[in-house]
């Protein structure tokens, strides 16, 4: 069935149905992430906002989708560090930062500290599949800013409905 919602209030869904239904997840770092130049790092997500029917692993730094269906993924890592940095980040899966058909890439060349990159995405996944955040920083050793709020590093993750 269509998911319709009457209200969207601090994070608490009214008028749509429960359940398979209602999937998604706002995760965050609770400290700073280290990053050693040139590696391409997976982001340790350790703490959640919310994680509506405990989808998101705490350990494994994953998301894994419940049903089949499409998915909005949205991933923003604010870096505290700069220098002349050539930064990347990706949506993809837990176990591969490189995928087909799936997943977002942006990249960003600049000499600012707390530089901040987003990227988003709609696409369709199977039941069990993983979906996590990965980044490198090509130049310098840097660090990802951990903390719950917009200028934070996090992942949100939001079931669109099957197809």
């Amino acid at each position: 069935t269509d998911v319709v919602a009457d209200t969207v209030d601090t994070n608490n869904l009214t008028g749509v149905s429960t359940g398979g239904d209602r999937q998604g997840c706002r995760v965050f770092l609770s400290t700073n992430q280290d990053l050693s130049a040139g590696a391409r790092t997976k982001i340790q997500f350790d703490s959640e906002s919310y994680d509506s029917d405990n989808n998101f692993d705490q350990s494994s730094h994953n998301w894994t989708c419940p049903k089949d269906g499409l998915y909005m993924v949205n991933l923003q890592v604010s870096f505290v560090l700069g220098g002349t940095d050539e930064r990347t980040i990706r949506i993809a899966t837990g176990t591969s930062e490189f995928t087909n058909n799936e997943g977002a890439f942006n990249r960003q060349v600049s000499s600012n500290s707390g530089d901040g990159l987003s990227v988003s995405t709609i696409n369709k996944y199977n039941s069990g599949d993983t979906i996590a955040g990965y980044c490198r920083n090509v130049d310098n050793n840097d660090t990802l800013s951990s903390g719950s709020g917009s200028a934070a590093t996090f992942m949100e993750v939001a079931f669109l409905g099957g197809l």
